[in-house]
């Protein structure tokens, strides 16, 4: 079990310092790194999804989505899982930049920042996964939804 828990509390803290190296990259002269970054954000994400459903023991993932469902910020923890696989298996872009103009708000006065991109899942399997980035993903900055997986798995950290 502690070898889990290593494993689960150094992909925590990768995910941590992702979102930390998304917000920072906001301000820098290479804005495209935020992007860069949610990408290692979303790989750690994966990790501690599969680190976790491995440790409760919670297997398919009908059931993998009601325990998700079932808690505050799960459904960011399925979305985010879903973007990942997208992104990994069929090169999907889930970020995208936006501002003024383009979306409902923007980094600064005239726009700029990244966010994480709207689309279209076309699989039955992944449905309600797909309704949860639409609900708690999609639009908002990358970093977002980062922390809120962060602070959900942050509250389940595996006994030592």
């Amino acid at each position: 079990m502690s070898e889990l828990r290593d494993e689960y509390l150094l992909n925590l803290e990768a995910l941590e310092l992702a979102s930390q190296r998304v917000q920072l990259a906001y301000t820098g002269k290479r804005i495209e790194a935020a992007a860069i970054e949610a990408h290692f954000g979303l790989h750690a994400v994966y990790d501690l999804h599969e680190a976790y459903f491995k440790h409760q023991g919670i297997a398919g993932m009908a059931a993998q989505d009601d325990h998700l469902d079932s808690t505050q910020g799960g459904r960011s923890v399925g979305a985010l899982a879903l973007a990942r696989g997208a992104r990994t298996h069929h090169l999907v872009t889930v970020a995208r930049t936006g501002g003024f103009g383009d979306l409902p708000y923007g980094m600064g006065p005239y726009g700029g920042g990244w966010i994480w991109k709207e689309n279209v899942w076309n699989t039955h399997k992944f449905a309600r996964r797909a309704a949860w980035y639409e609900q708690r993903v999609q639009w908002r900055y990358l970093h977002d939804p980062l922390d809120d997986a962060w602070a959900w798995f942050l509250d389940r950290i595996p006994p030592a």
